[in-house]
């Protein structure tokens, strides 16, 4: 770029970022604190200043050059550190954040609720003394269960069809257990199935149909289960013929918070 001296300003220079460099690498933990950030700015421009000097064929000039711009380059490089220390931690702190709420919603898409796993075990063991190669049958989609359950846990979002696949075996457990109490039906058109969502979408809509539905029911409950396109979006309804929202709870959801007698939201 030229200058008075631009040869040794180019060389001092490349040393400063060679001696930053070498601290960042044997001292990584110390060099990512505020005060090793300027011990290492304050080092490195009395190293950047000296190269300078005596780089320079001129007494004189060496000594205005450094002596001129010592106080600002110093003042410069120990902010300059300082600030980038600050926001490479804030961005580490996110994404640490980020990586944590990945990893708890994963565990979340992992868990299977123990009493839908009590339930569909006790029904089977009951269907092992009545039909055995029926009962051989749900074991096999109970383990298919879970490992779509597993497979599914890390990813963001899965194709319909495979939900669709998931909600089947669930709702076939279900069906076990309450026989012809249950019904459901699903109107899925084949032009959607590849649409993604994230798992466990529809599940936890029919779980949560399921728990609220049939309480204080004696009749039986009916699911429905659609999907449809709109303006370029998937669009999926749930629906069930239980005993529905009281009124008065209906009126206050999505305007204030709602307290729940259970700890998980139901």
């Amino acid at each position: 770029m030229g200058g008075i001296a631009p040869e040794s300003t180019a060389l001092a220079t490349v040393a400063l970022g060679i001696f930053a460099g070498l601290v960042r690498h044997f001292y990584p933990y110390q060099a990512a604190t505020s005060k090793g950030a300027i011990i290492v700015a304050l080092l490195g421009t009395l190293l950047n200043r000296l190269i300078m000097f005596y780089a320079i064929d001129s007494y004189t000039l060496g000594i205005a050059l450094t002596g001129d711009i010592a106080v600002h380059q110093l003042m410069a490089n120990v902010l300059g550190c300082v600030l980038f220390i600050w926001v490479t931690r804030d961005l580490d702190r996110d994404k640490l954040e980020n990586e944590a709420r990945a990893a708890e919603l994963c565990a979340l898409r992992a868990q299977i609720e123990p009493h839908f796993f009590k339930n569909t075990l006790g029904a089977i063991r009951t269907l092992i003394r009545l039909d055995p190669d029926q009962a051989r049958e749900y074991v096999v989609k109970l383990a298919d269960f879970f490992q779509s359950t597993l497979n599914n846990a890390s990813a963001n979002t899965i194709p319909l069809h495979e939900e669709w696949a998931q909600l089947q075996r669930y709702l076939d457990f279900q069906q076990l257990r309450f026989g012809e109490k249950l019904r459901y039906r699903f109107d899925m058109p084949p032009d959607l199935l590849d649409c993604r969502l994230p798992p466990r979408s529809l599940l936890s809509l029919a779980e949560n149909a399921l728990t609220h539905g049939r309480r204080g029911r004696l009749e039986g409950l009916e699911l429905r289960f659609e999907a449809r396109e709109r303006d370029g979006c998937l669009i999926l309804r749930v629906a069930d013929d239980g005993c529905g929202i009281p009124p008065e709870r209906l009126a206050t959801l999505g305007k204030e918070p709602v307290e729940s007698a259970s700890p998980h939201g139901n």
